[in-house]
């Protein structure tokens, strides 16, 4: 029997408490950690509505921890790796998981997440290649959004009455159309309505439909004969308003190059057996290939800007989102996700209403499909966290998820639950942002996927991120210029892809200048 002094234990025992503290900087709370990127609305939705259910029915504890946005959980996560941290279950994008797969935290899902259930077109960008360039899936669907056309239904309405043309309810439908020139063209017809309105410092009365259709219009600061008023104009700036703009500056501009037929950026084949944190994406739009396309495309939209069609929400609404110009009367017609519409819906005299977005011609109907997906890391109790991954991604869950929240279902189980098939088939209008939630499911469904459009998502890397957010300026520095000659639009961008952050070795850009 081996003798150990009493000193000796005490110096033991106090070494193995500081290691147990050193340890405990990790320990969960629950029996699942769980980080998500949601704002108050929906992380209210998640604590106070679903994730209660989901314990009550795995008798487990699911310790949830909002971290406020997306590039918030990718930088929560990163840090945490560190000293190791990181929770059991995240919520990210697919580049958000090629870094994290750098990092080596996530845990290979195959065979442990029967992914016949969710839906195909989400399934491509939960897999990224492993050292041997072999697929791995890395995470499953959970809350999916696209963009949509989002326009004020009065507006239109009144458009109707003005010209007495009932064609104008059907918007145009590719570029071409909106950036016409003619003025006997719908949007032509438009701008001069919506110029009208905004110059007239007046308010647009009239009476409504139980639908929200608007009739028996009449422009007068008191509304009289029924009327209420419907968009106030009284202090509408006319230099901050246009009629159609752009939510997401960086969704336009990588759309648009699709649109265009052009590439955004790749992960070359010869990168995917490569080391995670050695791998290199490739910027492509602006190649020998792809510059003379992408120029032509933001010669096109700076003439849509010129000719006070379109614009972006900071470079002429003042706002930092359209949804706020929208709200006062300033904005007319906007892309948008359709996993913010509720940001659109606090004024229901807008009636907001939903089309298809515009393409470029029939052969490139493209359009982001967008929203996260769920990894699991190597800090979880594996039996437990694929429970609350199936519980919260398939079936009942998944359903009131995205009835409450109006992203679409992941998995073909919520999509098809009577459920949510009878939410899609409602004509209830008592709640505007159900009904918005409710257009934009119906604009995915019945158009997107059922009639030939492209849903697409870029290939994700160490870096694709920063690329994302770099982008998002050209829009508008292109629409700050004098001019919109080649070499303007060189120059622009040229400055995007001299910048410091995109000359990380992790992103090789090709470009022709």
């Amino acid at each position: 029997m081996i003798k150990i002094k009493k000193n000796l234990v005490v110096g033991l025992a106090a070494v193995a408490s500081i290691a147990l503290s050193g340890c405990n900087l990790g320990k969960k709370k629950g029996d699942v950690s769980f980080w998500s990127p949601f704002g108050a609305k929906y992380r209210n939705v998640l604590d106070n509505i679903i994730l209660p259910k989901v314990e009550e029915e795995l008798g487990l504890k699911i310790d949830h921890e909002s971290k406020g946005s997306y590039p918030g959980i990718r930088e929560a996560v990163v840090d945490a790796v560190a000293n190791s941290t990181y929770p059991d279950l995240a919520i990210g994008y697919p580049d958000h998981f090629a870094q994290y797969q750098g990092s080596d935290i996530l845990v290979e899902l195959d065979g442990k997440i029967d992914i016949n259930d969710y839906d195909p077109n989400y399934m491509p960008e939960n897999y990224l290649y492993d050292t041997n360039g072999v697929k791995r899936l890395y995470g499953v669907p959970f809350n999916k959004s696209t963009e949509v056309l989002g326009y004020n239904g009065v507006f239109v309405d009144y458009c109707v009455a003005k010209y007495g043309d009932p064609d104008l309810k059907n918007l145009p439908k590719t570029w071409d159309e909106w950036a016409s020139t003619d003025p006997n063209s719908k949007v032509q017809k438009y701008k001069a309505a919506f110029s009208e309105l905004v110059a007239c410092k007046s308010k647009l009365c009239g009476q409504q439909k139980e639908d929200g259709e608007g009739f028996n219009f009449k422009i007068e600061n008191t509304p009289t004969e029924g009327r209420k008023v419907l968009i106030d104009y009284t202090q509408t700036d006319v230099s901050t308003a246009r009629l159609m703009s752009w939510d997401s500056t960086d969704n336009a501009f990588i759309t648009l190059v699709r649109q265009w037929g052009a590439e955004y950026t790749k992960l070359p084949e010869s990168e995917k057996s490569v080391h995670p944190k050695l791998r290199k994406g490739h910027v492509l739009f602006a190649n020998a290939t792809n510059l003379p396309i992408v120029t032509e495309m933001l010669q096109f939209f700076y003439n849509m800007y010129k000719n006070e069609i379109f614009t972006t929400p900071s470079m002429t609404l003042g706002a930092d989102y359209s949804s706020d110009a929208f709200e006062q009367g300033r904005c007319m017609f906007m892309v948008c996700s359709t996993g913010g519409l509720s940001y659109n819906t606090e004024n229901w005299e807008n009636r907001f209403s939903i089309a298809p977005i515009p393409y470029k011609d029939a052969e490139h109907r493209y359009v982001i499909s967008q929203g996260a997906n769920i990894c699991m890391t190597k800090h979880a109790n594996e039996e437990k966290a694929i429970k609350v991954l199936k519980a919260l991604t398939n079936g009942k869950f998944q359903t009131e998820w995205a009835i409450t929240t109006g992203y679409f279902p992941a998995s073909n189980s919520s999509a098809d639950s009577p459920e949510y098939q009878a939410f899609l088939n409602s004509t209830d209008y008592s709640d505007p942002t159900r009904v918005a939630y409710r257009e934009g499911a119906r604009v995915n469904e019945l158009e997107y996927r059922k009639n030939g459009w492209t849903r697409f998502v870029d290939d994700a890397f160490i870096g694709s991120a920063i690329v994302r957010e770099k982008v998002a300026q050209i829009l508008g520095d292109v629409f700050a210029k004098s001019d919109a000659s080649a070499d303007t639009i060189k120059s622009v961008l040229k400055n995007v892809l001299d910048q410091a952050d995109l000359r990380k070795n992790t992103i090789e850009i090709e470009k022709n200048f």
